[in-house]
């Protein structure tokens, strides 16, 4: 940078401290968006219907209503409600005493 660019750099500068901060946030904003060339988004792939719904295909047949309910069973065993944890756990609700600890 030489001296005439220096000399007129602060020059703007001095003239841009007096605006209100809103309108040096703005010209922030455009000198900025003027250094970088504005993101391009990737379209989303596009897949037929069919070729989605073969995705999903297994070779075996669906769960039946007693294997469902053995699933969700499993399920519920697994989850933290199970094991004392869930909701009253994360917000230190103590079901023994059915308090609530603060101290947390």
């Amino acid at each position: 940078m030489n001296i005439a660019e220096t000399s007129e750099m602060f020059e703007v500068l001095s003239r841009v401290k007096t605006w209100v901060p809103e309108m040096r946030i703005v010209l922030a904003r455009k000198i900025l968006e003027t250094l970088a060339p504005p993101e391009v988004s990737t379209p989303l792939r596009r897949m037929p219907l069919d070729q989605v719904f073969g995705l999903l295909r297994t070779d075996s047949p669906p769960p039946d209503d007693e294997q469902c309910a053995r699933i969700v069973e499993d399920e519920r065993d697994t989850k933290p409600e199970a094991s004392g944890g869930g909701l009253g756990a994360f917000f230190g609700y103590d079901e023994r005493h059915g308090s609530r600890d603060l101290r947390r």
